[in-house]
């Protein structure tokens, strides 16, 4: 008992005597030296992924066009297409991307909106097909005929014609849109049964080519529509026949107008009109063969055309265009400034080594004889009369014999670059010759928006001597009058000549 009171009595105490120490403000002394660091702790778990921010940007639904704001045109901005894959299993199916100018997947293209051409190339040696040089046939095909033209316009010189035309929704084509901004179409069109309006033969070995274009309704439809993409392949996989067909670089078209905007706006690039224009399209109003370099050197050549026949092509639709007004900026006679072998266009200097009656006849149309249209295609047997070239004694050539004599390799008659460099008067001739005028723009005042631009100009001749444009001989006896065009830019606008009347 003594005991445990001992140490009950010892605790107390010592707990007093503790809380009074606790009371005490004595000095506490130093901190002491801080210990070193301790380790790193284990890495802890790594936390759950954050959800992710809102896309600010609202996704533009482009539908058939009609409903876009003008705000959402410009947001958009000219579309960018790609084919990525062509399938033929009857009909083809089409792969293909589309994005809007940012790089955005361009989504919601309404079927039937976009549409395509399918076409092969023929690697021809028939010397009355074409002058035996190669060329594009469409698989998609329609006629043209007098009742067409019930509406009164056209002329109606052939009963009957066929013309490369599209696959679309008017054909039976639809496309499904298999991802944002991947699409997947499928022709309308068998183009391994094709037989109406005409037979096409389906020959899978050969190298063919699918292109499209984006027709939307309103506003749009300009401004978005892209570049036509193209897409070659050899159906079979095998190699193709080994023949190429690309003379002209739709960059070479841009130089002078900016931005192909043809057949209401939405086809632009040139490997891809030549899908259309080739061989088989004939103009049912004129009789007129809608081939490319047919067409291209008939238009170009417009208020000089020889023998002044007019251009005049109706179309489909019947509406008259008429390119006898069209001005070109220099001698005809310059090939090269269209047709140059590049990258893009390898066989751009084709115009130098191989000719045909029609094409050379788009410039020199009153030497192009046609004749023997065929009752259905309309399609003509042509011949060049030499008699206009002052060399009466060749008589009309048939087509496929050009290459005979003017082949580059062989000059009988001489090729392109030689007979056009040697026209008497003609501006090439002049300069090759060291007599030709030279001119210079020394400068140009009155330029702002809205003014009328004064533009000083310096004629001199090769040497640099000036000439007296208003007083010297040399400009008293030229009997026709000409007019001096100019290339002014303003901002971002260049005037480079006088366009035709789409």
């Amino acid at each position: 008992m003594r005991f445990n009171g001992f140490l009950k009595i010892s605790w107390v105490l010592i707990a007093w005597l503790a809380l009074g120490l606790a009371g005490c403000e004595g000095d506490d002394g130093s901190d002491g030296a801080t210990g070193p660091a301790g380790q790193d702790g284990a890495d802890g778990a790594d936390g759950a992924d954050g959800a992710d921010g809102q896309d600010l940007t609202a996704v533009i639904t482009i539908g058939d066009g009609s409903a876009l704001t003008e705000e959402e045109i410009e947001e958009l901005g000219k579309l960018q297409a790609v084919i990525t894959g062509v399938t033929v299993a009857s009909p083809p199916v089409v792969d293909f991307t589309v994005t809007d100018a940012n790089g955005n997947p361009a989504q919601g293209i309404a079927s039937g909106y976009v549409w395509f051409t399918f076409a092969k190339l023929v690697p021809n040696t028939d010397p009355d097909v074409n002058g035996g040089l190669p060329y594009w046939q469409s698989y998609v095909n329609r006629s043209e005929d007098v009742a067409d033209n019930a509406n009164g316009r056209g002329s109606d010189v052939l009963d009957l014609a066929v013309q490369a035309t599209t696959d679309s929704r008017f054909s039976g084509g639809s496309h499904v849109e298999v991802a944002p901004g991947q699409y997947q179409y499928t022709f309308g069109t068998d183009v391994a049964n094709v037989t109406s309006p005409i037979a096409v033969a389906w020959e899978p070995n050969l190298t063919h080519r699918v292109g499209l274009e984006i027709r939307l309704d309103g506003e749009g439809e300009v401004p978005l529509a892209p570049d036509n993409p193209v897409f070659d392949f050899v159906p079979d996989g095998g190699a193709g026949s080994g023949i190429t067909k690309d003379i002209l670089d739709t960059d070479k078209c841009n130089g002078c107008h900016y931005e192909f905007a043809f057949h209401g706006g939405p086809r632009k690039t040139m490997e891809y009109c030549v899908t259309c224009h080739n061989p088989g399209t004939v103009d049912q109003d004129s009789g007129e063969n809608l081939d490319m370099a047919a067409m291209l050197h008939s238009v170009h050549m417009g208020e000089d055309r020889a023998g002044a026949v007019p251009y005049i092509i109706w179309g489909f639709s019947d509406f008259s265009h008429d390119y006898s007004e069209v001005t070109y900026p220099q001698s005809k006679t310059y090939c090269e400034t269209c047709h140059t072998a590049s990258a893009a266009a390898p066989d751009g200097d084709n115009w130098n080594a191989a000719a045909t009656a029609k094409t050379c006849g788009g410039c020199h149309a009153d030497g192009l004889l046609a004749a023997n249209f065929d009752a259905v295609t309309g399609q003509a047997e042509y011949q060049f009369d030499h008699a206009v070239s002052d060399v009466p004694a060749l008589g009309p050539a048939d087509d496929g014999l050009c290459n005979d004599c003017h082949l580059g390799n062989i000059n009988t008659a001489g090729d392109a670059l030689s007979i056009h460099s040697s026209i008497a008067g003609d501006d090439r001739a002049r300069a090759e010759a060291g007599d030709n005028f030279v001119f210079s723009i020394l400068g140009a005042t009155n330029v702002g928006p809205g003014l009328i631009p004064t533009v000083r100009i310096l004629v001199t001749d090769p040497d640099g001597v000036a000439y007296d444009i208003l007083n010297d001989p040399e400009f008293d006896s030229v009997v026709v009058t000409r007019t001096v065009w100019f290339s002014v830019r303003v901002r971002t606008t260049t005037c480079r000549y006088r366009p035709s009347r789409l």
